[in-house]
């Protein structure tokens, strides 16, 4: 519908665009593609970040639980003057024991949430890839991607034997804990003394096999528990502006 004074049958020419309209074009789809897939990539790398740090926590929780357990009941069986004081000690593994089990389990939980995610870390890193043009790029980054991928691979293999072995110390732990509630209601305890060293050692080696898991995740994100240059440097920034 027309408005004005405009004649029948006249055609008003379009109008020229703005100097402003001109000089400022609407940006391409492209451009804003670009941004989300830079956001998703590096949300997918702080994620992956956040959850090898949980996971790191929890390992040191979990060495630290064991430490405890052990060097307690340790030194409760060393230096049991009488039978009582070894069923006290009894006593006490077990309930220090669970406490280990609890913290495996979370343990066991942390590392499947970063095995989980690393799935996503490295279909992000393919696809990106697969976008690339030259053909001979496409295919050295792909060898790249490869090439890290099979080194999380072996890695995270080694992890899944250290959980395996955690779980079976444990059923250790609890058969641990009958023949020292046996020990207690007869006299001679020295062999447990030995057998629960051996089973702390074996499963602290365990535990610190599974840091693997952290310094292989530290090469494929970086450093962990560290700000990023861009943050860093928006921090000096407003230090410097206060």
């Amino acid at each position: 519908m027309f408005t004005g004074c405009a004649s029948a049958g006249a055609v008003e020419s379009p109008s020229a665009p703005s100097e402003a309209q001109a000089d400022d074009p609407e940006p391409p789809v492209v451009m804003t593609t670009e941004a989300a897939t830079l956001d998703d990539a590096l949300a997918t790398a702080d994620a992956l970040a956040s959850d090898l740090n949980n996971y790191e926590d929890q390992r040191a929780q979990t060495t630290n639980q064991l430490e405890e357990a052990t060097s307690q009941a340790l030194n409760a069986l060393e230096n049991a003057p009488s039978t009582e004081a070894v069923r006290e000690a009894t006593r006490a593994w077990r309930e220090d024991w669970d406490a280990v089990r609890e913290e495996v389990d979370l343990l066991a939980t942390r590392y499947a949430e970063v095995a989980a995610r690393t799935v996503g870390y490295f279909h992000h890193l393919d696809a990106q890839t697969a976008n690339i043009s030259n053909a001979d790029l496409r295919a050295e980054e792909q060898e790249r991607n490869d090439e890290i991928h099979e080194s999380w691979r072996s890695t995270a293999s080694e992890a899944t034997h250290a959980l395996r072995t955690l779980r079976a110390n444990l059923k250790n732990g609890d058969d641990l804990y009958v023949t020292m509630l046996n020990a207690s209601l007869r006299s001679g305890f020295d062999t447990h003394v030995e057998r629960l060293r051996a089973l702390g050692e074996e499963t602290h080696a365990a535990l610190e096999s599974l840091e693997s898991i952290t310094s292989e995740g530290e090469a494929l994100v970086g450093s962990l528990d560290e700000p990023s240059s861009d943050s860093s440097a928006s921090d000096d920034a407003a230090s410097s502006n206060e």
